[in-house]
């Protein structure tokens, strides 16, 4: 999988997972991976053909989990000499922190506390120039 932005790695440690199981059953097999700044790759290995889910999620370079799930159908099983790596174009399904939150909000909350600064110094300016 490619993504927009480098992967997080530290240390050669990551928080990442790519994930495997049978539809019908509750066994996810977790499997091996590789990332490569904005590149995973992962070692799946399937024993039996059917309908299978994947699951992964991985941690960009700011910090900001991103997961999603995908289902694929194995038709049948490939001999070990000849095997064929396995090309998922999963929905992209983010967490609510990897969203961006648009440049108008903070615009608005910027004029909310300048309004919160000046209304009482205003207030208190009025009140003055009547008692004078």
């Amino acid at each position: 999988m490619t993504f927009n932005n480098p992967l997080l790695v530290i240390e050669s440690e990551t928080n990442a997972e790519v994930a495997t199981k049978l539809q019908g059953s509750s066994d996810w097999i977790v499997h091996p991976f590789s990332i490569d700044d904005k590149t995973l790759v992962a070692q799946i290995e399937l024993s039996e053909p059917g309908s299978y889910d994947l699951r992964w999620s991985v941690v960009g370079s700011d910090g900001h989990t991103i997961s999603g799930d995908s289902n694929f159908v194995l038709e049948g099983l490939v001999a070990e000499e000849t095997a064929v790596p396995l090309i998922a174009e999963p929905e992209l399904v983010t967490t609510s922190e990897s969203q961006e939150i648009p440049v108008g909000f903070y615009v608005g909350l910027a004029l909310v506390a300048l309004g919160a600064v000046f209304a009482p110094i205003g207030l208190m300016m009025r009140r003055k120039s009547r008692k004078s």
